[in-house]
């Protein structure tokens, strides 16, 4: 789609822990974890191997990556303040389980500013 339409694709992906407030305490006050580091660098690894593999594929494409910390759905939802289309996954798995969405992308499709498309 970005091809097509001469956009940038910027691939997010957002690190999360279990406890939000204390990776905020962690990366504050003692520098950071093993636990806050190893699910940072994971994310950022992850993201830097999809824009690799959309380079190799659609070399026209500008392809930018972004890191977020936080609760996904939101996270995410908030990017469709400035973006022209949100793409997120869907968890199903087939069956009547796979017509129903995630909560990351139940949350995008209902409070992003934008047009969203859930893909399996």
């Amino acid at each position: 789609v970005a091809e097509r339409e001469g956009a940038v694709l910027h691939i997010v992906r957002v690190a999360h822990s279990p406890s939000m407030e204390a990776w905020t305490y962690a990366e504050t006050a003692k520098g950071g974890t093993e636990e806050t580091h190893a699910i940072r660098d994971h994310a950022e690894q992850s993201v830097t191997r999809a824009a690799n593999r959309v380079r190799a594929l659609h070399p026209k494409v500008i392809v930018t990556t972004e890191v977020l910390y936080g609760s996904p759905g939101q996270a995410l939802a908030d990017l469709g303040a400035t973006a022209g289309l949100i793409v997120v996954g869907s968890r199903g798995h087939g069956g009547f389980t796979g017509m129903l969405l995630g909560s990351v992308s139940h949350r995008v499709i209902h409070d992003a500013e934008c047009p969203v498309m859930v893909v399996r």
